[in-house]
């Protein structure tokens, strides 16, 4: 596997000069405000060989199962994570809820032969901890996984931070580096998570000196 790399792409408008370098083996997540680019991206690069690409409003499966779906993909159904919640695996997709058929997706893509996967938002599918459960999962694949997403509350999740406006890529760091520049964030449109937000403004009183994210080690600081 080899790093995935885009230099200076330019698609229907809206991309401009899009380049980024992604590691191989990465688990990494781009963030930016509506209409900054991120599905276009997916859509200009997702008859790329060896991508694969989950939009949740625009998925398509070949047959009536996930079982199904993994079997013409060539995947043995027994080396898939135990984690994945096994009863989707014979349940027919027309029997699904949305928030089932876009978690099928999201195993069918993960579970692929593919050496990367992005997966576009699925904050209105999944709640943060629901989220969170599903890159505890995916997190342990040797392959490239690149989460597209709205808001920067799954950030701390991943190991690498990009932040996406009018186009193209403009801050790269590790996630507690970017988090902290609000007023930049801010201006972009982009919301910092409550728990960010509360300690940066605690940092700015001199109440606490380091970023903290657990509610109870803050109440602790607080009082001490």
């Amino acid at each position: 596997m080899n790093d995935f790399i885009i230099n200076n792409l330019n698609y229907n408008n809206v991309l401009n000069d899009f380049s980024i370098t992604i590691k191989k083996e990465s688990f990494v997540t781009i963030v930016g405000p509506n209409d900054c680019g991120k599905t276009t991206l997916l859509r200009s690069i997702e008859n790329i060989k060896n991508i694969m690409t989950v939009i949740p409003k625009e998925i398509i499966f070949e047959t009536n199962t996930l079982e199904n779906e993994l079997l013409i993909n060539n995947i043995d159904i027994n080396k898939i994570s135990d984690k994945w919640d096994k009863r989707l695996l014979k349940k027919q997709f027309s029997k699904m809820t949305e928030k089932e058929i876009v978690l099928s997706q999201i195993v069918l893509a993960v579970e692929s032969n593919k050496d990367v996967v992005f997966i576009d938002d699925i904050s209105s599918f999944f709640s943060l901890n629901e989220r969170k459960k599903i890159w505890n999962i995916i997190v342990k694949k040797t392959k490239i996984i690149v989460y597209l997403s709205i808001l920067l509350d799954d950030s701390l999740s991943f190991q690498r931070l990009y932040i996406m406006d009018k186009g193209k890529i403009v801050m790269e760091d590790e996630p507690q580096n970017i988090i902290i520049k609000d007023n930049v964030l801010n201006k972009i449109g982009l919301k910092l998570p409550f728990m960010v937000d509360l300690s940066v403004k605690l940092q700015d009183y001199n109440l606490i000196d380091s970023l903290e994210l657990d509610t109870d080690r803050m109440v602790d600081k607080l009082w001490n």
